[in-house]
């Protein structure tokens, strides 16, 4: 097999999507204005036409050390199931996200790969994104319970908005299976903090309450 980019593996990858006609829905998007291009902010609904970013956003999971990575074609494929949040500014980064991670069978939705770039850190922008991202799922999702699984950076965060922490027995066991997918090697166990993204945050009321544009 030929060596290619990341960039070239995701686009290759959504050429292919696109064949098999999985597009996602129209974007969303609102945006806050300030003086500085570069902090002057808007969050959307991810699309096709942002696929350039997939590569960027899967590094930022990669070198967080604390939340599960993602590579670019999983990036990707959360854009074009119309899963993922961005944050961009004026310049035409993107700046931030968020996600509909996984949907699991019992119909509940964890919100995650909430990432930052370094530039961006402090300036809101990780909050953009997640309340945007939860007034669409509690859209999308009214009957099912949404939350996260919070690294003590992102905790912070979801306090911040109102979220608690839920009982770890109501997290259903088919979630605590991905973390053999991370390289951290964490072993769940009941009430007992790993140091990663094992704390559960239940985002269900917040979500039933908020409204994207």
């Amino acid at each position: 097999m030929n060596k290619q980019t990341a960039e070239e593996a995701v686009f290759l990858w959504f050429d292919e999507l696109t064949i098999n006609g999985k597009v996602g829905e129209k974007m969303i998007e609102r945006e806050i204005t300030v003086e500085n291009p570069k902090f002057d902010f808007s969050v959307k609904m991810a699309g096709v036409a942002d696929l350039a970013y997939a590569p960027v956003i899967s590094s930022w999971t990669q070198e967080a050390g604390t939340m599960l990575p993602k590579t670019p074609e999983q990036i990707a494929e959360l854009f074009l199931q119309n899963r993922s949040a961005i944050v961009v500014n004026a310049m035409g980064d993107v700046v931030s996200h968020a996600a509909a991670a996984f949907i699991y069978t019992d119909g509940s939705v964890e919100f995650g790969a909430l990432v930052t770039g370094d530039d961006f850190q402090g300036k809101g922008a990780a909050t953009m994104a997640t309340e945007f991202l939860l007034g669409v799922l509690g859209d999308r999702y009214p009957n099912k319970t949404i939350f996260a699984l919070a690294n003590p950076i992102s905790a912070k965060l979801f306090q911040k908005i109102g979220a608690g922490v839920m009982d770890y027995p109501l997290v259903a066991d088919e979630v605590w299976k991905n973390c053999a997918l991370c390289p951290n090697n964490p072993s769940p166990n009941t009430n007992v903090f790993i140091g990663c993204c094992d704390t559960p945050y239940d985002l269900t009321d917040i979500a039933l309450n908020s409204h994207h544009i």
